[in-house]
């Protein structure tokens, strides 16, 4: 990297971190410093002030329903989209209720039938 390209990339790294500490969000930073949201990101995490995405912890309700329907043959997906989590952090939060090959075999088998009949089953949006 030219000594030109390294002293514009470690001012604007300053520059983000400076601005950062101030309380300005990552858009705004974008727009004044003239680069996308993601180099911001970057710059934040290059420099330890970002801990990664963490999503908030489930609630004593979250986690009723979550079980009641995990229990009750919801896959994770159909979970988080319910709770309005993604389905990874169901899966990470909640192990072993995930469907099994054959589970997902006979659900996919039905939805073609379904489908052959011209029926929509409840619960399925297009």
């Amino acid at each position: 990297m030219s000594q030109v390209l390294y002293a514009a990339s470690y001012e604007r790294h300053r520059r983000v971190v400076q601005l950062t500490q101030r309380g300005h969000t990552a858009p705004s930073i974008a727009t004044v410093l003239g680069c996308t949201i993601r180099t911001v990101q970057r710059h934040r995490h290059s420099a330890g002030l970002t801990s990664g995405h963490h999503a908030a912890p489930f609630s004593t309700e979250e986690r009723e329903r979550a079980l009641a329907l995990l229990n009750d043959g919801a896959s994770y997906a159909e979970v988080g989209r319910t709770l309005g989590r993604r389905y990874q952090q169901i899966a990470k939060t909640f192990p072993g209720y995930g469907w099994t090959q054959e589970q997902t075999v006979v659900y996919r088998e039905a939805l073609r039938a379904f489908n052959a009949i011209g029926t929509t089953p409840l619960g399925v949006f297009r």
